[in-house]
Formats: structure tokens, C-alpha cells, sequence
């Protein structure tokens, strides 16, 4: 039996019956994320390489998997949903952890940082997304994660004491999907808030 060369080969799934992961996420302004990138270049110098030392600082809202061809369906009603919702400012005030080796900038209780979230997770039953869908109940910005609990304990000494305030605008939402053949996220689109 003759062999088909690879790129001869006929793929049995379409792209739009694939599964995606998809990251919904509020970006970060330059002036912050200099300023969490620096953080994790001093957490690396202080305890050494962890997983997420190379991550774009963010703030999760939510993520979930979906079937390609139902992406435009259900971005389209998120961005619906969000549509009434007006530019917001976000506070970071000081360093908190998760006891599953997190250690993160802590983002002070917004409504509106709820309301968005509660927005998405209302189109998200109505549409069905059941797959792995995981919303941020405590919107923070990781700074490192993945540690093991002697260093979460050393970390938690040396990080909670210190202190870092800022504040900033959020007047969108950024969508990631996940590329698995280059094992990155890629920008998918944004999710405007009420325009001025």
C-alpha cells in the first residue's frame, strides 16, 4: 500500500468543527504592565524560575471552550450585552495569594467589573457554553503562580507587606483564542464598552 505524503494528507475535521479555548481578558496599560513585568523580574531574583514568569500581566474575566463556528454567534451577543455598560476604572491596591501557589496584585471590589462578568455568564447559559467555562471571582493580576508551598510561604513573608497602588480605565475587554500548534494565544477581538 502506497503512503500519502503529510502534505498530501486531507484533514477529516474543518477548521470550523474544531474546539477552541478562548481567554476574555482586560489588558493592561503600559505604565502597569512595565510595572508587574518588573515584579516578576524580582520574584524571579528572589526565588528563582516559576511557570509564569513569561505571561502577559492581565486580569481574567472569563474563559471557556467553543465549537469554531459558534464564535461569531456568541461574541457577537457578548458584545451585545456589554453595550450598555460604561468605561469603569479598575484600583489595584497591594499583593494578596491564593493557597494554591499564587501570588498576585489584588484588584479592589468593582460593580462594574461584576456587572461585566455577570453580563458574560448570562449570554453564557442562554447560548449553552457548558464547556469549561471558568469566571474570575477574584479578578487580580497574577504575578506568580505554580509554587511550590515552601516558597508560597517564604513569598507570602517577603510580598504581603509590600505595598503598589495604581488605577486605570477599562473601555474593552480583549478576547484570546489559544493556538494550539504554536502553544500560544493569539488576539481573536475586542469587546467595546458604551461609547461616550
Amino acid at each position: 500500500m502506497k503512503s500519502t505524503p503529510a502534505s498530501k494528507q486531507i484533514s477529516l475535521f474543518h477548521t470550523s468543527d474544531m474546539l477552541s479555548q478562548y481567554l476574555v481578558l482586560i489588558s493592561l496599560p503600559e505604565e502597569i504592565t512595565n510595572d508587574v513585568v518588573s515584579m516578576k523580574e524580582l520574584f524571579r531574583e528572589e526565588f528563582g524560575s516559576f511557570p509564569s514568569e513569561h505571561s502577559v500581566p492581565h486580569i481574567t474575566v472569563c474563559s471557556f471552550l467553543l465549537m469554531n463556528n459558534r464564535s461569531s454567534e456568541v461574541f457577537s451577543l457578548f458584545q451585545q450585552s456589554l453595550q450598555d455598560i460604561a468605561p469603569f476604572q479598575l484600583a489595584i491596591d497591594g499583593f494578596n495569594y491564593f493557597e494554591n501557589g499564587v501570588i498576585y496584585l489584588q484588584i479592589k471590589l468593582s460593580e462594574s467589573f461584576t456587572e461585566v462578568s455577570q453580563q458574560l455568564n448570562l449570554c453564557r447559559k442562554h447560548l449553552r457554553i457548558r464547556k469549561n467555562y471558568i469566571s474570575s471571582s477574584v479578578p487580580h493580576i497574577t504575578i506568580a503562580r505554580g509554587l511550590p508551598k515552601q516558597t508560597l510561604r517564604q513569598a507570602k513573608e517577603l510580598w504581603m507587606p509590600r505595598s503598589y497602588y495604581n488605577t486605570f480605565e477599562v473601555n474593552e475587554l480583549t478576547v484570546l483564542s489559544y493556538d494550539f500548534e504554536e502553544n500560544r494565544y493569539r488576539k481573536h477581538s475586542t469587546l467595546s464598552l458604551k461609547p461616550d
